[in-house]
């Protein structure tokens, strides 16, 4: 199995749609990913979330660090994403300077589940 130590498209101006695609793509590498750096990057919406999680639950099963630092997430999206975080070996999630959805509460009550729950998170921004 290919490992790909580091994907980072950090500050891409890219569409919901073409982030997206590009999730999408790298899920269907079926590759180990150790670090996901999508920092700054507006474009995660409902549907690049969704494929987030599913790589997180399926394709990424060695990643340790996950970066959404700087975005703009969905309350759906964080949702998807930290139920996706409970099952992984993400050991450092990034999230800083990020809205977490309308409900910024409930974002971080959501985040604070992942936190409880992990085995393996050592570090959260």
């Amino acid at each position: 199995r290919h490992v790909l130590e580091t994907f980072s498209i950090r500050d891409a101006p890219f569409s919901d749609d073409e982030m997206d695609q590009c999730l999408e793509a790298l899920v269907g590498c079926a590759m180990t990913v150790r670090t996901i750096d999508l920092g700054g990057c507006w474009g995660l919406g409902r549907e690049a979330m969704s494929e987030l999680a599913q790589g997180l639950a399926e394709t990424y099963v060695k990643l340790e660090r996950l970066s959404l630092s700087r975005c703009r997430l969905a309350p759906s999206a964080v949702a998807e994403v930290c139920a996706a975080l409970k099952m992984s070996r993400v050991r450092e999630l990034d999230l800083s300077y990020s809205f977490l959805g309308e409900a910024d509460q409930r974002g971080c009550a959501e985040v604070a589940s992942v936190v409880g729950e992990s085995l393996t998170l050592k570090s959260l921004d």
